[in-house]
């Protein structure tokens, strides 16, 4: 989450949804810190994700002089190499 997202987080607590509390009441109920992060919005056991919990995945690189019509015992080994790595759970689930 960025500093604009958190300003416009906080400004929809005040304004939309309690607009006769006060910003300390709104920061105590929504803004929480969860295990060593400060300042997470949640609310129960809900909260935002961050981009920098994702996991960065490479996939292998193809060679740019193969034709798939061509060299077909090259995309058969890289579309192998590439189920065996879904197989063995190197991709993160979405969801």
């Amino acid at each position: 989450m960025t500093a604009g997202m958190e300003h416009a987080y906080g400004k929809w607590g005040k304004k939309k949804t309690h607009p006769h509390k006060s910003k300390k009441w709104i920061t105590s109920k929504y803004w929480q810190t969860i295990g060593k992060r400060k300042w997470v919005f949640a609310s129960g056991n809900i909260q935002l994700k961050y981009l920098s919990n994702t996991r960065i995945i490479r996939t292998i690189p193809i060679k740019l002089d193969k034709n798939p019509y061509l060299d077909r015992d090259y995309w058969i080994e890289y579309k192998t190499k590439e189920r065996n790595r879904k197989l063995m759970g190197m991709y993160k689930s979405m969801g």
